[in-house]
């Protein structure tokens, strides 16, 4: 009878299991070459074990592996934190885009200017020396040097150079190599209106010490040596070309007394001021500067 709960029972899985006592010889009498001599042993599953029960318990156990790496892998990508989205960048500010050019102007003139404020000698009013004397005349101090002289070395004064540099269709006397200049238009940044030039009229166009010589004698200068003097009054980056009768009207005031007519060029002529006042150590007065603050605040 065939045992059901016996899963090693020959019957029941029908497979032919051999009886302890089997002949390991042939029927003539020879070994099974299985079992000849130098030959390896066949290896056989365990007595009363089917092939087809390991097959499905191997299986089973690579079943078992795969769903237990499942559920690992699983758990770990569970635990791990969700990925923060990308902030959205920041609308641009007013700064990034493009400004309104007058405040821009405004703004950034106005910076500078308190910039080169703090680097200057501001007094309440500026002492009157003695000693002052621009005439080169016979007798005279002369204490700025002769008028527009040649300390470049170029072949040519200051006063040409500064009306060919600052005219518009300039026309040179033949035989001066381009230096003395009979002719030309002047855009006046002291009036704001155009200028004909000629040197048949030459008070029409004026150069004017933008720093002027009487100023800056009271504001430092006396204390300079001579040759110092003579550099200053020819420096180019105190010099303008402008209306000659404007240049009568400044004088030898700072900022603080006079400001261009053009209003459009109070800020800068107040800065270059300034620049100059730093370049030689000059000091400059509390009305200079509040006027240069106001005028590069507009």
């Amino acid at each position: 009878m065939v045992n059901p709960f016996n899963p090693f029972d020959s019957q029941s899985t029908g497979v032919n299991t051999p009886p302890l006592n089997a002949n390991p010889f042939g029927p003539e009498g020879e070994k099974n070459p299985s079992t000849a001599a130098g030959a390896a042993p066949a290896v056989t599953p365990p007595r009363g074990i089917a092939p087809r029960y390991l097959a499905i318990a191997a299986v089973t156990l690579l079943a078992i592996a795969g769903i237990g790496s499942w559920a690992l892998l699983s758990s770990q990508t569970a635990m791990q934190p969700a990925p923060t989205p990308s902030a959205a960048p920041p609308p641009p500010s007013p700064a990034q885009g493009t400004p309104d050019l007058g405040t821009r102007r405004a703004s950034d003139t106005g910076g500078r200017v308190v910039d080169l404020l703090s680097s200057l000698t501001v007094v309440p009013e500026l002492p009157q020396l003695p000693g002052y004397e621009r005439s080169c005349s016979p007798g005279r101090g002369c204490v700025f040097g002769p008028a527009w002289k040649d300390i470049a070395r170029t072949g040519c004064d200051t006063r040409n150079r500064v009306l060919a540099s600052q005219l518009r269709r300039v026309e040179f006397k033949p035989g001066t190599h381009d230096c003395k200049v009979i002719a030309g238009l002047l855009d006046d940044p002291y009036g704001g209106t155009t200028i004909e030039f000629s040197s048949a009229d030459p008070r029409g166009v004026e150069i004017d010490h933008v720093f002027a010589l009487a100023r800056a004698w009271d504001a430092g200068a006396a204390a300079w040596p001579y040759d110092k003097r003579v550099a200053f009054a020819n420096d180019t980056d105190n010099l303008l070309a402008v209306s000659g009768e404007l240049n009568q009207a400044k004088s030898d005031s700072g900022p603080g007394a006079w400001l261009p007519p053009n209003a459009a060029y109070a800020c800068p002529y107040v800065t270059k001021y300034l620049r100059v006042a730093i370049k030689y150590q000059l000091a400059i007065t509390e009305s200079d500067r509040a006027a240069a603050v106001s005028a590069c605040e507009k």
